[in-house]
């Protein structure tokens, strides 16, 4: 799985996204829960796992809310019978601001990222979820979600839907649906781009204007041009080609041959009028019954926890000091504990082969250690100890896209395109925006001659690569979409990314 490996040292920075900067904060130091700290839990919902060192009641409280916000979009973005969405979202939420920012890229409240199994993550103190954080929680639940129902979503669609998930809070601190928010109607007011730039829009734009115009826009077909945007979404769903979708529901409007230009003064117009006082606001109403199920993490879960988040996040000068002390302290409550022996290996370079051993033999459930295995043999060509220890991860963990995904790919490199064919579907199921996992898809797809579906399936993992990835990172996606489309005889519209490399 290299291909798949080359994302992981980028992504995660690609993943972040602030609430609102902070300045730094300077408090109590952890302390191990076997050292007299305070309990962790682990409370588990419908579609959330929470870890968090908060009071119980208060974790109890915020996995509530996570999944009220949850349904608060779904019940937006499909008013009628929800689809079945499968996945979980992990969740990382600090006692104080202070233990957060022991993890927190400079400047921010708040972050989303992937786990070392690929499974999204929210990191956040949970002492003060204010009005911020609850806007960007609706944002990237509506990318989770959207992701599971419209495999194929140009950049304005998803962003789009997204800006409408970010409601503003009524005067009992209810989400409000149905308004554009008041913050994305200004900035487009202020400052947006064209129908045209939008487009033609890639993603890899940090600029606000992008978002702030898809906002607008989805929001304009969705209360003016109902039916058409119902067939945009339609076949969205069943994976068509998004510029051909647009060109062809709304021809009058597309860029080949039509005049995107009068559909910029429409939404100008619609976005100034949705800032005036006495507008609609339409509230959706959910009710969420979601019962927490809680367990208390041994200390060893805890170190896990942690070094998971110092292996990505902090990247200033005193981040391998802490992930050390970490790792130490790990290693002293369990001397094989997955996780430690995994940062010892990379910090003190020592050979992982050994280490991954003794960690699959003091922990055969886990499936870090099995994965981690797998990669470690591979170094050394042990094809065979590899293999087995990926089929032993899908077993260890059925419900694992990684577990899943790097079988298929090891089944695919062996020539069985048809054994890896369950596993790639089952893993794009389970994580649908994952672009190395999709790619994985594509190449089963393409070894069983379906080319149609193994072509959009790329086009999708090229469209899913975040878009700071470097060139190098994403040149792997961009190869295959590009000899896809030569071999499918279909171009997409998209073409290469600006700036990708061969």
């Amino acid at each position: 799985m290299a291909r798949a490996r080359a994302v992981t040292a980028w992504a995660s920075a690609a993943l972040v996204l602030a609430a609102c900067a902070h300045a730094p904060r300077h408090g109590p130091r952890f302390e191990c829960p076997a050292r007299g700290g305070p309990p962790w839990s682990e409370l588990a919902t419908d579609h959330f796992i929470v870890a968090s060192d908060l009071r119980r009641a208060q974790a109890d409280a915020l996995a509530r809310e996570l999944e009220e916000v949850r349904a608060w979009v779904v019940a937006a973005l499909f008013p009628g019978d929800a689809p079945s969405l499968p996945g979980l979202v992990r969740v990382v939420a600090f006692r104080t601001a202070e233990e957060f920012d022991e993890f927190a890229p400079p400047g921010l409240r708040a972050y989303f990222t992937r786990s070392g199994l690929g499974e999204p993550v929210i990191v956040m103190p949970g002492d003060d979820v204010g009005p911020e954080l609850r806007a960007v929680l609706g944002h990237e639940i509506a990318h989770q979600v959207a992701r599971h129902v419209y495999p194929r979503q140009p950049r304005w669609f998803g962003e789009g839907l997204a800006g409408l998930a970010e409601a503003e809070r009524d005067e009992t601190g209810r989400a409000v649906f149905g308004p554009i928010p008041a913050h994305r109607a200004h900035g487009f007011v202020k400052r947006h781009v064209s129908v045209r730039e939008l487009l033609a829009w890639d993603g890899r734009s940090r600029d606000g204007r992008y978002h702030d115009t898809a906002t607008v826009l989805v929001h304009y077909l969705l209360v003016r041009q109902p039916d058409r945007f119902a067939e945009v979404r339609r076949r969205l769903a069943r994976a068509d080609d998004p510029p051909s979708v647009w060109r062809e529901v709304f021809p009058e409007w597309s860029p080949d041959g039509g005049s995107p230009e009068a559909l910029d003064r429409a939404l100008d117009a619609h976005a100034r009028e949705a800032l005036l006082p006495g507008g609609e606001r339409h509230r959706v109403e959910v009710a969420v019954s979601a019962e927490p199920i809680a367990r208390t993490l041994s200390p060893g879960e805890v170190h896990a926890t942690r070094l998971a988040l110092t292996r990505f996040a902090r990247g200033d000068a005193g981040a391998g000091a802490a992930e050390r002390a970490e790792m130490e302290e790990a290693l002293a409550e369990d001397p094989d504990h997955v996780v430690g022996l995994q940062v010892k290996a990379a910090l003190d370079r020592l050979d992982p082969l050994p280490l991954a051993r003794r960690a699959v033999a003091a922990h055969p459930d886990d499936v870090r250690a099995w994965l981690w295995l797998a990669t470690s043999a591979l170094r050394e060509g042990l094809e065979g100890e590899r293999f087995r220890a990926l089929e032993r991860a899908a077993e260890v963990a059925p419900a694992s896209a990684m577990a899943a995904n790097n079988l298929a790919w090891s089944l695919l490199l062996r020539g069985d395109a048809q054994a890896a064919l369950p596993l790639a579907e089952k893993a794009a199921a389970l994580s649908p925006g994952d672009p190395a996992i999709l790619d994985t898809r594509a190449g089963v797809l393409e070894a069983l001659g379906r080319c149609p579906e193994a072509l959009a399936t790329a086009e999708r993992a090229l469209e899913l690569v975040p878009e700071y990835a470097p060139d190098d990172a994403r040149a792997p996606w961009v190869e295959r979409a590009e000899r896809l489309r030569v071999r499918c005889g279909a171009a997409s519209g998209l073409g290469p990314r600006a700036g990708a490399s061969r």
